[in-house]
Formats: structure tokens, C-alpha cells, sequence
């Protein structure tokens, strides 16, 4: 699979997490981009996208990158009362964490793209913002929740490899020395 598969899958889990947790007042109003054209009257909604992304180099045969993916869940809410709407973002954003813990087996248990256990090593909540925007008869409140996803990528690898079916190796102990070593293994093929 191409590079960045991963991301997306996880992505997109989120989403369908979400839901399917039938958040009270969000429905199926979960999207996954950064970008929804929203108006009063259809919030609250729910984000999710990628906000950044670390790389460590974890090993050498295969490469392997150990990755640090910051995913945001943004959420969008309205109310005309200002103490209605510092509730219903705490309610919403509990509403999300519990969904994303409840659902703890089905993201650690998600393969990679080989089929192989486990796509996500870990994940943890790093912090939530929130911010209120817009006039006083209608404000918007935002609840930024960042979650930190952890998982492992392999290099690419070609389809095909060639039938490998001898090798080689010769030794050289040091210039002064005129004997090498030779090793010759043999491969079956079929």
C-alpha cells in the first residue's frame, strides 16, 4: 500500500468510531477533513484530521520508523447561553473520549497493512483546547481534543523478488595473508 495508508486508516477508524457512538445532537455529522462548510443550525459536528507527525528511525533491517501521529478532534458547537455552552462542550468532549476508550480493542487490534497485529502500538490523549468564537448572541464553542497515535512502518518492498538461489561470500583475513575463506550456500528452489 502506498505511504500514508496507514494515517488514513486510522483516520478514518476515528470517524466510524464516532459515528457510530451516536454522540447526542452530532449523529452522523463526523467528517473526515479539515475543512466542512457548517452553518448555526447544522452544529454541533465533528473534525478529524492529522495535525502533525514524528519519525524515529526504529531499525535498520527492515527500516523501520517508529511514528508519532498527533490526530485532532475538532469539535463545533453553538448555544445562545454562554454557561449552555461552556456544558454542552464538556459534555461533547467526554462524550468523544468515552467513545475512543470504549473502543480500546478495536483500535489496538487493527493490522497493518501486511495483515500482521497491530497497526497502533498505543494512543493517548495529549490535551484539549477550547475557545469560544463569534458575536454574544451566537457564539461558537470549539473543543480541540489531540490524540497521539503510535505505530511502526516498514519500508516498501518490491512484488517480486528474483528465484534466489546461491550465494556466495569470500573472506579476506588481512593484505599479509594470502588465503581467503570461501563460502558457497545453496538455496533449494520448488
Amino acid at each position: 500500500m502506498p505511504r500514508g495508508s496507514e494515517r488514513k486508516r486510522i483516520r478514518n477508524k476515528i470517524v466510524e468510531i464516532l459515528r457510530d457512538a451516536s454522540i447526542p445532537g452530532v449523529d452522523a455529522d463526523v467528517f473526515s477533513q479539515r475543512s466542512v462548510p457548517t452553518a448555526h443550525e447544522t452544529l454541533p459536528t465533528i473534525l478529524v484530521y492529522q495535525k502533525s507527525e514524528s519519525n524515529e528511525r526504529h531499525d535498520q533491517t527492515p527500516k523501520t520508523y517508529q511514528r508519532f501521529m498527533q490526530l485532532e478532534i475538532e469539535i463545533q458547537t453553538t448555544h445562545d447561553n454562554d454557561a449552555q455552552l461552556a456544558d454542552e462542550m464538556d459534555d461533547l468532549s467526554q462524550h468523544v473520549e468515552n467513545a475512543i476508550e470504549q473502543a480500546d480493542k478495536i483500535l489496538l487490534s487493527m493490522k497493518d497493512d501486511q495483515g500482521d497485529p497491530a497497526l497502533i502500538n498505543d494512543y493517548n490523549l495529549l490535551s484539549s483546547l477550547y475557545d469560544v468564537n463569534g458575536d454574544a448572541s451566537n457564539p461558537i464553542g470549539t473543543i480541540r481534543l489531540i490524540y497521539q497515535f503510535e505505530y511502526y512502518t516498514n519500508e516498501e518492498r518490491p512484488e517480486h523478488l528474483d528465484n534466489f538461489e546461491k550465494m556466495e561470500t569470500t573472506f579476506k583475513a588481512n593484505d599479509n595473508q594470502n588465503m581467503d575463506a570461501k563460502d558457497v550456500q545453496e538455496f533449494p528452489t520448488a
